[in-house]
């Protein structure tokens, strides 16, 4: 499976992003301190400072820091980010010395000038304020991933105070043989696999452009708006980045627990209420039938041995034929519901899923074998 490649771009193009983000505050921080004289000094390093930033947060904070606890986390992006900002400057005033001067990099520093320009412009209340703006920045970034990813924003604008409808794609994602799992490693171990992985699909997640909703025990529920869902079909590539990830790391879990996870997925998409809700604790909640009929999709992956199984309604919205393979696997009613959904299995072409054995009877709705003339899709 080839996704190691499309991680990596994807990687450099957020460093880039961070890089714009950079050459923007920088050009409006020039404007607002009149420094105009510098204004393509300020972009430069501001791009630098962002697109280096960029590579830090996405190829070593996200995989090898994750674990680390809030204050260490604030503490170690805090002295990145200031060695950054640091040295970004004092190389780009070097350089600006250097031609001014007409001379090497070095006698930029033997003869004094380096020092002269740092006072001559500030540049010493200039460090102290990125400094500062840089911890106040990675706290309310760390707030921010602890609530969820765009929850703090949400919550500041007020976007979901007051009920509002929408579209929604969701995935429900849940380990095989849980118990069985935990009786065998016991209650710290178990705690610990499910741990990691839960951390080891933190890179499928963002290469997918999902949010996480919640995590449910041995299950982790991912929300995508339509855009975000449908843009290379990231909705339905999801499940297949986890699978890499775990095929990669198999070898690492046998070592450490003698047991892999596997897993199962249901997807599914429609309308639903999105609001506020709480006063102590505060959360953005969904509210609607979607969430109940995605966990009946992804329960009814054990009656028909499928390990993904993904509802007509998102798949017609999706341009997913290019590379994906669909099985017709029947009609599935909800509880209390008149109305029937076509359920499909999904591979990437050329690849197969193993199989999932387990028969269990739970949560089970009514289910009508295969029929290719109900289908919306072969029509």
């Amino acid at each position: 499976m080839k996704f190691a490649s499309l991680t990596l771009k994807n990687k450099f193009f957020n460093s880039f992003k961070f890089g714009v983000i950079g050459f923007i505050i920088s050009i409006l921080a020039d404007l607002i301190t009149s420094h105009s004289g510098l204004l393509l000094e300020s972009s430069i390093i501001g791009l630098m400072i962002g697109f280096l930033i960029g590579l830090f947060e996405n190829f070593i904070t996200i995989p090898k820091f994750r674990r680390l606890p809030f204050y260490l986390l604030v503490a170690i992006r805090t002295i990145v980010y200031s060695g950054i900002i640091i040295s970004s400057i004092f190389m780009i005033v070097m350089i600006k010395l250097s031609f001014a001067n007409k001379c090497a990099l070095i006698d930029v520093i033997n003869n004094d000038q380096l020092n002269q320009f740092f006072w001559e412009n500030d540049l010493h209340i200039i460090f102290l304020v990125l400094i500062g703006l840089s911890f106040v920045i990675n706290v309310i970034w760390q707030i921010n991933l602890l609530l969820g990813k765009g929850v703090l924003l949400k919550y500041i604008t007020g976007k979901y105070h007051k009920p509002t409808r929408e579209e929604r794609i969701f995935l429900f994602l849940d380990l095989k043989s849980s118990t069985s799992i935990a009786e065998k490693l016991g209650d710290e171990r178990y705690s610990s696999f499910l741990q990691d992985f839960f951390h080891d699909i933190t890179e499928p997640i963002l290469e997918a452009r999902g949010e996480i909703f919640q995590y449910c025990g041995d299950e982790v529920v991912i929300v995508w708006n339509v855009k975000k869902g449908k843009m290379n079909n990231n909705a339905l590539r999801f499940f297949f980045l986890v699978e890499n990830i775990m095929i990669e790391l198999r070898n690492s879990y046998l070592k450490k627990y003698g047991i892999y996870p596997e897993f199962k997925a249901g997807l599914h998409y429609g309308e639903i209420l999105i609001t506020e809700v709480g006063y102590l604790k505060k959360e953005i909640a969904y509210h609607g039938d979607l969430i109940n009929t995605t966990n009946r999709i992804l329960n009814t992956c054990n009656k028909v041995g499928r390990r993904l199984l993904v509802s007509e309604d998102l798949l017609v919205i999706m341009d997913w034929k290019t590379d994906f393979e669909e099985e017709f696997i029947g009609e599935f009613r909800l509880k209390g519901k008149k109305r029937i959904l076509n359920l499909y299995s999904i591979k990437m072409k050329g690849i197969e899923l193993a199989p999932l054995n387990s028969t269990s009877e739970e949560n089970m709705e009514s289910f009508c074998p295969k029929n290719k003339d109900r289908s919306v899709l072969d029509k």
